[in-house]
């Protein structure tokens, strides 16, 4: 970050509070229009941790009917056009694969499971 960039940042924290209300609006809304969607896992806060609220990562589970793909596509065609996030990281695929990195990866995949 440059120091002209840090001024900036700096000027617009004072519409950090209204910002983070926003967002944690259309949090709740969307928990409240996807908690009963099988086979979604929705994100779930974290205790402890002040959220700010900017992504709102949904994983697909083989029960949803279709995959995340399909679903991107449906969205898409509707005019919403969501990100798709890789699941499985850089290190668990072969061309990356290393004994201590894939053994790391899985325990850090495990973490990013039970907090979903």
């Amino acid at each position: 970050m440059n120091e002209f960039e840090a001024a900036m940042g700096l000027c617009n924290l004072r519409h950090l509070p209204e910002e983070l209300a926003k967002r944690q609006r259309v949090y709740t809304h969307y928990v409240e229009l996807l908690s009963e969607v099988e086979g979604l896992k929705l994100p779930k806060q974290q205790a402890g941790v002040t959220a700010n609220y900017a992504y709102f990562p949904v994983v697909f589970t083989d029960t949803y009917g279709e995959t995340r793909d399909e679903a991107a596509l449906r969205l898409q065609a509707k005019g919403y056009y969501p990100r798709k996030v890789l699941f499985i990281p850089a290190p668990m695929r072969s061309r990356f694969s290393t004994g201590s990195s894939i053994r790391a990866t899985r325990r850090l995949r495990k973490i990013f499971r039970n907090a979903c």
